[in-house]
């Protein structure tokens, strides 16, 4: 995609930059003079080259070509996916055992077997309610490769998350995204 619209630019005469192996953003684009092109990973994620919060770089405009795709993937870096391979899908699992079991025992069960087409969701009062505990499960496998990019922007907004578990992976995301 960035080939693509890279090309287009071209075509029609509009200065632009890309982001080079250093991987930092191009003085050009920095100044003013060339717009960025680059793919929508590099700007939404916890790690992103812009910064987050009060430690980013302001922009006068975004463009999103595909903005379908664009907001799958957006909806991801907002998103944490805790595999039942990774020790925290247990961890999390036995957090929440007892309001699991109060919405379906069944279900429970199915999920503990590891049924992936089973889906609970974690009921928001107790999500609320273990909210720090959730915290610091989290903090403690942030370095996970399925926590690592979403863990800067979620770690402190948790209470506007949702959860559901299956048999194969724990699903956490916000249901607002904090796009600033």
């Amino acid at each position: 995609m960035v080939q693509q619209v890279s090309q287009e630019a071209e075509k029609f005469g509009i200065p632009y930059c890309l982001i080079e192996e250093s991987n930092d953003l191009p003085n050009e684009f920095l100044e003013g003079r060339k717009i960025l092109i680059t793919h929508v990973q590099k700007v939404f994620n916890g790690k992103s080259i812009f910064g987050i919060n009060n430690n980013s770089v302001e922009t006068g405009c975004v463009i999103l070509d595909d903005s379908h795709a664009c907001i799958d993937s957006i909806k991801n870096s907002f998103s944490i996916t805790i595999s039942k391979e990774n020790p925290l899908y247990l961890s999390l699992r036995a957090l929440f055992e007892d309001e699991l079991r109060s919405q379906g025992e069944g279900s429970y069960l199915d999920i503990e077997s590891g049924n992936y087409s089973t889906l609970l969701m974690i009921p928001y009062w107790s999500w609320l309610d273990k909210k720090s505990d959730v915290i610091s499960l989290l903090s403690q496998h942030k370095e996970d490769k399925e926590i690592l990019f979403a863990w800067p922007i979620l770690k402190d907004c948790l209470e506007n998350a949702q959860a559901i578990i299956t048999g194969n992976y724990i699903e956490i995301t916000l249901c607002h995204m904090p796009i600033r």
